[in-house]
């Protein structure tokens, strides 16, 4: 089943909204002349009732934010360090930690576990499980281009 945006639907509900209110200015003029004037009324009017309900909609998505960030703050502060750790390891293998950059070489890693130590949470990853970060061909590589730029100069 397609899923509708709320934008889409806001659009669809206000085209609706303008062609019932040019369909009730035609009725209600009764010469086509002060229709048209009538019609070019309401269109300025209709332009800016519609901003002001796309206003009122981005307030109401915005507060609807606020309050979704209340929760998971409220949610977060109620979990124990294990939690933590428990839903760090839950959602892992949809996380990449950025280490940092290498001589032009992005390094990131993904997360192999995390575990208490002491009072805090340690997130171990991939890469520490090397016992020498050259034993990565990623990271010979940008080690073998600065090695490189250092000959050359």
């Amino acid at each position: 089943m397609a899923r509708i945006s709320k934008e889409t639907t806001c659009v669809q509900s206000l085209i609706g909204w303008k062609e019932k209110a040019h369909e009730q200015a035609r009725q209600q003029c009764p010469t086509t002349q002060s229709r048209h004037g009538l019609v070019a009324l309401l269109s300025a009017q209709i332009r800016a009732e519609s901003a002001c309900m796309v206003d009122k909609e981005k307030q109401e998505t915005n507060q609807l934010k606020y309050t979704m960030n209340d929760k998971l703050i409220n949610i977060a502060n109620d979990l124990t360090n294990k939690e933590i750790c428990d839903l760090i390891n839950i959602i892992a293998p949809r996380v990449d930690v950025y280490v940092g950059l290498l001589n032009n070489h992005c390094i990131s890693s993904e997360i192999n576990w995390a575990n208490l130590n002491g009072t805090m949470i340690q997130i171990n990853l991939k890469l520490s499980e090397l016992d020498d970060l050259q034993d990565d061909k990623f990271f010979a590589s940008a080690i073998k281009e600065k090695r490189k730029e250092g000959e050359k100069a």
